[in-house]
C-alpha cells in the first residue's frame, strides 16, 4: 500500500533534499523513505545500547553490593532507612 502525504520544508532543507536525490541519482521519494529508515534503525540500535549499558550498570551495582557483603562493609537496609529519615526531618521543607 502506498500513501501520500505532504512535509513543509524550509528552504535550506529543501535544497538539501534536492541535493541528496540528484546525488544518489534518485527522486525526492526515495531520499525521504531512506532518511526516515535510517533514522529508525539508529533509534533501534540506539534503545538496544541503552538496555545494555543499563544491564551493565546494575551488573556493577550487584557487584559492588557483593564485595560489600563479603568484606563485612554491606550497611543493613534498616539502618540506611532510618538514616535517611533522620536527614530528612533536619532538613527545612520548602
Amino acid at each position: 500500500m502506498v500513501r501520500k502525504i505532504q512535509v513543509v520544508l524550509d528552504n535550506k532543507t529543501y535544497r538539501l533534499l534536492q541535493e541528496l536525490a540528484r546525488r544518489w541519482a534518485r527522486n525526492k521519494n526515495f531520499v525521504v523513505r531512506e532518511a526516515l529508515r535510517q533514522f529508525a534503525d539508529r533509534e533501534r540500535v540506539e534503545g538496544a545500547l541503552t538496555e545494555i549499558l543499563g544491564k551493565r550498570h546494575a551488573l556493577k551495582a550487584m557487584e559492588v553490593g557483593i564485595a560489600a557483603l563479603t568484606t563485612g562493609r554491606l550497611v543493613p537496609h534498616e539502618r540506611v532507612i532510618l538514616g535517611i529519615r533522620r536527614r530528612a526531618s533536619r532538613s527545612p521543607r520548602t
